[in-house]
């Protein structure tokens, strides 16, 4: 165990912290790469300057690496280099008065740190207005919260007070910094927390407040946890991404402070619960899931696993409408084209609102779409899924339901 200001390290932890070191000042990941050089030579714990070995490994002469332990050697008592024969050496300094590094053979002698390169220049820059702004003067309240419970830690030389890496906040922000280094598009993702944290603080508090609910949900039950490896994150962060770009994202987001959106908890729950057919004149729950039944036999699955099904069998496939041979209008992918009306981004040529009668105008609603899709149209055709079924067949259960608050139990309607 090490302990690194009060904080009893080991393992992953430990490793986040030495990592996130390295990242302060080697990781150029985080910047643009713009603004002059600005270097400075990296030491060891003994506060030499490392040597640059090189390419096969070894160190250049007249440094050596007698012990083996990656260092050049030095005088026990001077703290000179010395060469293998333990002999002190004459080793230039690592900056010369001019400023240049000293080269051998073409290559540095020393290692170094470009700071205008690292993750230390974007953390120095920010220094000045975290001063004016007085958040570094509020740094020392938030610091019990960021550090955790204070405790009592021990080790090979004895107990000493520090804090729980297992409850430390500024710990597990560490580590995540760590992993996120990783991310392509890591200083689009630090703009956005800051723009978030500056301009939508009490929202982002709440988004956080929410993370860590799931989190303990997660804690609790052990089976819900996703297996190693598991890409899940990786590709509902693309599909934001996607939403993004689409222009679904801002209204989803503004979505939320519909106030129907307090249903949607209760509203998955009933559309896991219940199985029901729906159709526009009898919205009413009365048929619980049988969970103990295989999800292949359609009509044993939930309402959610029916609209999960449905998505996957619009995702991609064109719906085209002719009559009389002359070709009216073709939806390129339906699945897109009722996502675009739920963000109400949805359009269609006037003629074409005009024949559907459940289009009230050329913007089509969400409900208006569903509509069409779970209607029979004997004139434009219906549309069909990409397992060949009509559309009607497997939306007419679930798109509906999708529409409204859900009831508070079986046997009450809900408003379509």
């Amino acid at each position: 165990m090490s302990r690194c200001g009060g904080i009893g390290l080991t393992g992953a932890r430990a490793e986040a912290l030495r990592s996130l070191a390295r990242a302060v000042l080697d990781d150029p990941r985080l910047l643009d790469g713009q603004g002059s050089e600005q270097f400075i030579v990296r030491t060891d714990y003994r506060g030499r300057a490392l040597v640059q070995p090189e390419p096969g490994g070894q160190l250049p002469a007249p440094f050596c690496d007698q012990d083996q332990d990656g260092l050049a050697d030095i005088h026990p008592r001077t703290g000179d280099y010395t060469d293998c024969a333990g002999l002190e050496v004459v080793a230039p300094p690592p900056f010369y008065t001019d400023g240049t590094r000293p080269l051998q053979n073409g290559r540095l002698v020393y290692r170094y740190s470009d700071l205008r390169q690292t993750m230390l220049a974007a953390l120095v820059d920010q220094l000045n207005p975290l001063v004016q702004d007085g958040l570094v003067w509020e740094m020392p309240d938030s610091l019990p919260s960021l550090m955790g419970p204070l405790t009592v830690l021990s080790d090979s030389d004895g107990t000493y007070p520090g804090y729980d890496p297992q409850a430390s906040p500024a710990v597990a922000l560490t580590h995540a910094l760590v992993v996120l280094l990783d991310y392509d598009r890591l200083p689009e993702f630090l703009e956005a927390l800051l723009t978030l944290a500056e301009l939508r603080e009490a929202q982002l508090a709440k988004v956080l407040h929410q993370a860590d609910l799931v989190s303990e949900i997660s804690d609790d039950w052990d089976h819900v946890h996703t297996a190693e490896n598991n890409r899940f994150l990786d590709d509902l962060f693309e599909r934001l991404l996607e939403c993004s770009q689409r222009g679904y994202l801002l209204p989803l987001l503004e979505a939320f402070s519909d106030p129907r959106v307090m249903y949607f908890q209760a509203g998955m729950a009933d559309m896991i619960r219940y199985r029901d057919i729906l159709v526009d004149t009898d919205m009413v729950f009365r048929n619980p899931t049988d969970h103990s039944q295989p999800i292949s036999v359609y009509q044993n699955r939930s309402n959610n696993a029916k609209m999960a099904h449905l998505t996957a069998d619009t995702n991609g496939i064109e719906h085209g409408t002719s009559v009389a041979g002359f070709d009216v209008f073709t939806i390129p992918d339906m699945l897109a084209f009722w996502l675009d009306s739920v963000a109400g981004l949805a359009s269609v040529p006037w003629y074409v609102a005009a024949a559907v009668t459940e289009f009230s105008s050329e913007n089509p609603t969400v409900e208006e779409v569903n509509r069409f899709m779970v209607h029979d149209h004997t004139i434009l055709g219906n549309p069909h899924g990409r397992e060949g079924h009509e559309g009607r067949a497997t939306a007419h259960h679930s798109l509906p339901l999708s529409e409204s608050p859900p009831p508070a139990g079986p046997g009450r309607s809900i408003t379509a």
